[in-house]
């Protein structure tokens, strides 16, 4: 509930649990009088009226037309500290609301309807025109009662007669200490929360900006070694293919393969997508990629064909494909996107 609503509330409360218990006693008291039973014993209005607001939980507070103190209730003693036949009887005792200062309440403006001067002394102080009654306000001020800090909230209201003159004003007055700390505690951390997060989604920028640098340095690093490779070394090796028998030339290709393999985005993608694969299943992971068929791979690896074969059931059962039908080149390339032969690899004009 909002805190202007509950406020309402306490002092709506406080108004008819007065009312209620007055009303009653009138009622009561006819009642006898029309069946002519003694009502000598009954109590006078005015003690029973002392007696209603002296049970009422709420602070309370009644003045007459001279603004001077009728009621005061035993809250009102508790909240403020001043007796009640200190306070009765003259004016209300403004020094011990506001520590060296003399200056009227709530009830004092509304008792004279001094809607201007009501906004200039509460200004600032959450103070509202309430509903439930006309020329009611409520505000909100920080006070030092019995020695120590308070936050209370008022509410006045004019009291009037049958004819709707003024005769008096009633303020309710209700320490809020508690609920105001609850509400700046909450305050200030939600405004930690939200700071913290705040400072959490700049790290996560900062955290994604320098891995963004890393990897184009990554990147950028890959690129000049697979460029120094492939622009030196590789042709190299051409060259040392030439003149040399079928043995040797097939040792110049493992070398190429392998160079080829370290350098292929392809199995940067496969070994982050297919980590439990040796080295030897990768090399031929990208052979079957690139469509040699068993006995090129055998004759590449220096291994029989049968071999190759049981690579190739093992690679399967590693991406759980055993069984199923699928195609190995097919599954490859969908695990590392379709990506084509690096250049410079003397294979890529094999049929």
């Amino acid at each position: 509930m909002p805190r202007s609503s509950y406020f309402a509330e306490q002092w709506y409360n406080a108004i008819l649990w007065c009312s209620f218990t007055i009303y009653a006693r009138l009622v009561w008291t006819r009642q006898l009088e029309r069946e002519n039973k003694v009502t000598e014993n009954i109590i006078p209005p005015q003690q029973f009226l002392d007696r209603a607001l002296g049970g009422c939980p709420v602070a309370v507070l009644i003045i007459d037309t001279n603004h001077n103190v009728t009621h005061w209730n035993t809250a009102c003693e508790d909240l403020t500290g001043v007796p009640s036949d200190e306070a009765v009887g003259g004016p209300i005792p403004s020094r011990a609301f506001y520590i060296g200062k003399s200056r009227p309440l709530l009830a004092n403006l509304v008792l004279e309807e001094r809607e201007d001067e009501i906004h200039k002394l509460y200004a600032g102080k959450n103070l509202k025109p309430e509903k439930l009654s006309s020329g009611a306000f409520s505000a909100v001020d920080s006070l030092h009662l019995r020695g120590k800090p308070v936050m209370i909230h008022f509410l006045a209201a004019a009291i009037r007669d049958e004819q709707g003159n003024i005769i008096g004003a009633i303020e309710t007055l209700q320490d809020i200490t508690p609920q105001t700390n609850a509400e700046n505690e909450l305050r200030q951390r939600s405004t930690e929360l939200l700071n913290s997060n705040i400072d959490l989604e700049r790290k996560n920028v900062a955290l994604q900006e320098l891995m963004s640098v890393i990897q184009n340095e990554r990147d950028r690093l890959g690129q000049t070694i697979q460029g120094n490779l492939h622009s030196v070394v590789l042709p190299m090796l051409a060259m040392l293919r030439q003149g040399l028998g079928q043995h040797h030339i097939r040792m110049i290709e493992q070398v190429e393969l392998a160079i080829n393999t370290i350098t292929s985005p392809f199995v940067d993608r496969l070994t982050g997508t297919l980590a439990k694969l040796t080295p030897t299943e990768i090399r031929i992971c990208w052979m079957i990629h690139q469509g040699r068929t068993t006995k090129e791979i055998a004759a590449t690896e220096h291994i029989a064909p049968t071999t190759v074969s049981k690579h190739r059931r093992n690679i399967r059962a590693k991406l759980d494909i055993t069984n199923t039908g699928s195609n190995l080149q097919s599954v490859l390339a969908q695990a590392v996107g379709q990506g084509k032969l690096p250049p410079g690899d003397p294979r890529q004009n094999l049929p």
